[in-house]
Formats: structure tokens, C-alpha cells, sequence
């Protein structure tokens, strides 16, 4: 039995989704982190860097943060784990949140969100090479013609990328306006090619229509 300790975030949402995949049995203790649960004592002796989402494993007894590290014990607990690679840093092959990830043309691309650049790598974890960008890279959208997207926090942009990486087409600017972004996290297309894209900051769905 895990204890699930999270919140109704992008990254507290991982975790129930993962367990519900993978068939374990887990129970919710909410942390009402608008409300500052998140520094109770009783919960900083499972978090003691009051960040959600936080498990503790009944059956040994193990607790964890954050959820890439929940993640990687999860699938280790449930069948066998492949291969792992990072680590905290800014140099080739560490991260520093690694918020996105896309298995595209046998390579494998990884938004890694606060050292501003999206790394590449073999299936194997072998680094290859890395994008930079003035934004915080943070979720990727691949559209039905082959197209690349990146929404990236803190510029307020999204933008269409090239084999190499380079922007060829962007819109978005940060601000709390129609059409501007606090930050732009996650975005999707529909068949029509309507875009949609949450921005964390604002609180808010943009959607975007062609003229």
C-alpha cells in the first residue's frame, strides 16, 4: 500500500496517474498547499523540502519527494528498471527539472526546464547534443503533419521548431492579456488546428484559432 501525499497539480496529478497504471493500491492525504500544509510538521518528516507530491511505501517503509524520484521507484517496485541517467546540474546529461520528454527519429528529447535548453540523447541515455533557449523549455507537442512545438515559461512563447531546434515561427509574449502568457506550460492541437495551451501562472486556457 503506498500513502500518496499531493495536491491537484501537474506534477502531484503524475503520481495518481502512475499508480492507477501500474495497479497499486494507494490512499490520497491531501496537502492543501494554498493553505500552507505543506510546512506542518507532521508532514515535513515525510517532505523535508515541503514539496509535493510525497509517498511513503507501507511495505518497507521507504519515504520519497518529488516525483521524477517516485516515478523511477514506482516502475522499479512494479517490473524491472532498463537503464536511468541525470542527476542534479547544468552540465551535458544532468538536469535541472527535467519537465518534457519526447522519443522522436530514435532520439530521445528532454525539456530541461530551469538550465533553459532541451538536450538530446540516444535511446540508451548517450548525450548527443542540446538546444538552448531564452525561455524555460516546458512541454513539447508533436502535430499531426510532423510539426515540433515547445511552450516555454517566462518568454510567454510558443514556438515552432526546426530539425535543429531553431525557432521558424512563435507567438505568445508574457503578460495577463488575451493571447499573453504567464507561463506557457502544456498546449495541444486540435484536428482543425485549433491550439490550446495552459498557462500555471495565469490560471488560465488560452485557446487559439486560424484567421
Amino acid at each position: 500500500m503506498i500513502d500518496l501525499y499531493t495536491w491537484t497539480t501537474p506534477n502531484g496529478r503524475k503520481i495518481s496517474i502512475a499508480l492507477e497504471e501500474m495497479g497499486l493500491p494507494y490512499t490520497v492525504h491531501p496537502v492543501d498547499i494554498g493553505k500552507d500544509e505543506q510546512f506542518k510538521p507532521e508532514f515535513l518528516k515525510i517532505s523535508p523540502n515541503n514539496r509535493i507530491p510525497a509517498i511513503v511505501d507501507r511495505d518497507n517503509g521507504l519515504s520519497l519527494m518529488e516525483s521524477g524520484a517516485i516515478l523511477t521507484y514506482l516502475g522499479d517496485k512494479t517490473g524491472k528498471l532498463v537503464t536511468t541517467w541525470g542527476g542534479n546540474g547544468t552540465g551535458p546529461g544532468q538536469f535541472d527539472q527535467p519537465h518534457s520528454i519526447l522519443v522522436r527519429n530514435g532520439q530521445v528529447l528532454v525539456a530541461d526546464r530551469n538550465n533553459r535548453r532541451v538536450q538530446i540523447f540516444d535511446p540508451n541515455g548517450k548525450y548527443i547534443s542540446e538546444w538552448k533557449f531564452a525561455g524555460l523549455p516546458c512541454g513539447f507537442f508533436v502535430a499531426a503533419n510532423g510539426d515540433l512545438y515547445l511552450a516555454s515559461g517566462f518568454a510567454g512563447q510558443v514556438l515552432r521548431l526546426d530539425k535543429n531546434g531553431k525557432a521558424v515561427a512563435m507567438f505568445g509574449q508574457p503578460g495577463k492579456g488575451l493571447g499573453e502568457f504567464g507561463e506557457a506550460h502544456y498546449m495541444t492541437m486540435t484536428p482543425g488546428g485549433e491550439i490550446y495551451v495552459a498557462d500555471t501562472i495565469n490560471a488560465v486556457l488560452h485557446k487559439f484559432v486560424k484567421r
